[in-house]
């Protein structure tokens, strides 16, 4: 019985901009030499991403490395060969003709990068999807949820958001996600129609998401299509100390109206009038 050798995942710099093209065309050579056992998959890691061009929102796919794909192989003399002579490949990273493969936890966490940006993905066409159901359904007024510790607000807040990509660490990154969101549900939804946004302005923890973030987000989603911010708080930290009285969140309400300039709307302990000023 013939052994089969262990395939390694190997980087490949390519003439940047020509990426998909010599992914076509090394998987083509491959069949054409019978290389099928000896060169599996040719890997382009991508996230997608909605971008404004001239005033219209375009998706579009982004390379995690421009100018660079990933093989996975088995380095023979003749594999090498093949993969180095496609066009528009300039050559392996590593030294010589002994390319330096990538370690198990390098592919891992390649891998990892190319899964989580497809979740996202998911995520965010789930959202849209359901907005058009709801459109489909005869409803005139939908909300994205983005309070209370669910999946959003654990984007949003610093506390719960440990990610190391381009969803975790800044503000930018952290909010990435519910912009995304925004505009892709803002795609189906008619513009006629209100898009309502509820948040938790603050998690009530030092450290945590604030009514100056609330802000900034607000600001960041009025372009987007978003009509108006629900201002919840609290409900992603367990030991979190909230002041809990008569139109506690009021205050976050008309903070953000006023330094956003978005409409607002809050919840929690209104039982009359006069607890929701409207200045």
């Amino acid at each position: 019985m013939t052994e089969v050798a262990t395939k390694n995942w190997y980087i490949v710099h390519t003439y940047s901009g020509f990426e998909n093209k010599v992914k076509e065309s090394l998987e083509q050579r491959v069949q054409a030499y019978g290389l099928q056992n000896e060169i599996g998959e040719v890997l382009i890691p991508t996230e997608d991403i909605v971008e404004k061009r001239g005033g219209r929102e375009v998706k579009s796919a982004r390379r995690f490395f421009p100018g660079y794909i990933l093989v996975e192989m088995t380095m023979s003399d003749h594999a090498w060969h093949v993969v180095k002579n496609t066009p528009k490949v300039t050559g392996f990273v590593g030294a010589g003709t002994k390319p330096t493969p990538l370690s198990k936890e390098e592919v891992e966490h390649i891998l990892e990068q190319v899964k989580s940006a497809a979740d996202i993905t998911a995520c965010v066409d789930a959202f849209a999807a359901a907005a058009a159901r709801a459109h489909a359904a005869g409803f005139r007024v939908i909300e994205i949820h983005a309070a209370h510790g669910y999946l959003v607000h654990e984007f949003l807040s610093p506390l719960s958001n440990q990610r190391t990509d381009q969803y975790g660490g800044s503000f930018e990154n952290r909010t990435r996600i519910l912009k995304e969101i925004a505009a892709a549900v803002r795609r189906v939804w008619p513009e006629q129609l209100p898009l309502f946004t509820r948040i938790s302005a603050t998690d009530w923890t030092a450290g945590g998401w604030d009514v100056e973030q609330s802000i900034e987000l607000a600001r960041q989603l009025k372009p987007l299509g978003v009509d108006l911010m629900d201002c919840s708080s609290g409900g992603n930290v367990a030991t979190a100390k909230i002041p809990i009285g008569p139109g506690y969140q009021t205050p976050f309400a008309e903070r953000i109206r006023k330094e956003a300039d978005i409409l607002t709307a809050a919840v929690g302990m209104i039982t009359s009038p006069t607890s929701a000023p409207s200045p």
